[in-house]
């Protein structure tokens, strides 16, 4: 009972201080301690008052929080996995950027949408190759991530796996098919990733080299 009543109390001081008087809203500052918590039996009672489905925002922080039972029983109540935040990121892409690879697992069974885009163009793909995630690279790409998704700079998760420098990931992906070949339009691309990581870009180069064609 200790957790419940010092949640009430932190929750009200939060009220005044941002002058809150909508029940509503205070409601919902309780239903996202309850999910930073990780306290299933709270956030159930919570939901059952209000007569709502969580909003993707509580999705997000179980997944920031790596709250699997969280996660799981949100998802058991109706959320919808592919909701998006206003920067059009889904949980799955919060997932993939904390290296949450179990509650990617769970997303993906769910059926989260593995080729979204946020509001740059890009997927959790890109995600997982930028920050090196290997396994999570596989497991996307197991569930129908593209390969060569552009993103608005016209980006591939094989650039962004050189722009985060990650050359195992590079040649991950170069063996799965990834085209290492820019598109004409993408020079600008090009100058941002050859100076981004020398290391990772070389592995490209080596790989063009093999194939008997480099590109300058």
């Amino acid at each position: 009972m200790g957790n419940v009543y010092n949640f009430d109390i932190y929750i009200r001081i939060f009220a005044i201080f941002l002058s809150i008087d909508n029940d509503d809203t205070v409601l919902m500052w309780h239903r996202r301690f309850a999910v930073i918590s990780g306290d299933i039996d709270r956030l159930r009672i919570l939901i059952q008052i209000s007569g709502e489905v969580p909003s993707c925002h509580h999705l997000h922080h179980a997944v920031m929080f790596d709250a699997m039972e969280i996660t799981k029983f949100l998802l058991s109540v109706g959320c919808d996995v592919n909701a998006a935040d206003l920067q059009k990121r889904t949980a799955l892409m919060e997932a993939v950027k904390y290296g949450r690879t179990k509650i990617c697992e769970i997303l993906l069974q769910h059926n989260a949408d593995v080729n979204a885009r946020d509001i740059n163009n890009s997927t959790a793909l890109h995600e997982a190759a930028l920050s090196g995630e290997t396994e999570i690279c596989t497991m996307l790409l197991d569930h129908g991530a593209m390969l060569n998704a552009e993103d608005k700079r016209g980006i591939t998760p094989l650039y962004s796996a050189v722009m985060g420098k990650h050359p195992e990931t590079v040649r991950f992906l170069l063996r799965l098919g990834a085209d290492p070949m820019p598109q004409p339009n993408n020079s600008t691309m090009l100058s941002i990733v050859t100076s981004s990581s020398a290391i990772a870009y070389a592995e490209v180069r080596a790989f063009l080299e093999g194939q008997g064609n480099v590109f300058r």
